[in-house]
């Protein structure tokens, strides 16, 4: 259902609403924080290798497969869809205050830190206490918008980054059965 969702954002049209434009303001003109910073950094791509480090030493080499494959998987979806359906940075449509390593070039549809932290943590879920899972949650959510704040996405970039990145964690899991 997540990447049903995925997909139907991915297909609007490509310039933000007034209503998205609105949001974007608000969260980008926000005083730079060094939490957001810090939270952005559980959406690179050495996430995953590290859910994989982490179902290897819990024996559970399917599992350590699967979130290997789930990289280039999110990777692979992400790229594709900026070069299908291509969605200008935010700086391209309004006013925009660029921060730490927004990008200027390149779709901005979907984050790709969002759909990375996302995956990992739904791969992560099984694998750590519940209490855990919660912070990594909470990670993913402030990675996302860290990545509208520094002005590299627009807000349903980002939305598309966590739908993304949940479904093919999701169905990541159905395969470590």
């Amino acid at each position: 259902m997540l990447l049903l969702g995925y997909g139907a954002i991915a297909a609007r049209p490509g310039d933000p609403g007034r209503r998205e434009r609105a949001l974007f303001a608000l969260v980008n003109g926000m005083d730079q924080r060094v939490e957001l910073r810090v939270a952005q950094q559980w959406g690179i791509p050495w996430t995953l290798p590290l859910v994989a480090a982490i179902a290897a030493a819990r024996r559970r080499p399917r599992h350590a497969a699967v979130a290997l494959l789930a990289l280039g998987a999110t990777k692979g979806v992400e790229v594709a869809t900026k070069k299908v359906r291509p969605r200008p940075r935010p700086l391209y449509v309004q006013p925009t205050a660029l921060r730490d390593d927004a990008p200027l070039e390149g779709g901005s549809m979907p984050s790709g830190h969002a759909a990375v932290g996302a995956c990992a943590t739904m791969l992560l879920a099984p694998l750590v206490p519940a209490p855990v899972t919660a912070v990594t949650g909470a990670v993913t959510l402030l990675s996302a918008l860290a990545r509208v704040q520094q002005g590299a996405h627009e807000p349903l970039d980002a939305v598309a980054g966590l739908m993304l990145g949940s479904g093919i964690g999701l169905l990541g899991l159905e395969l470590c059965r």
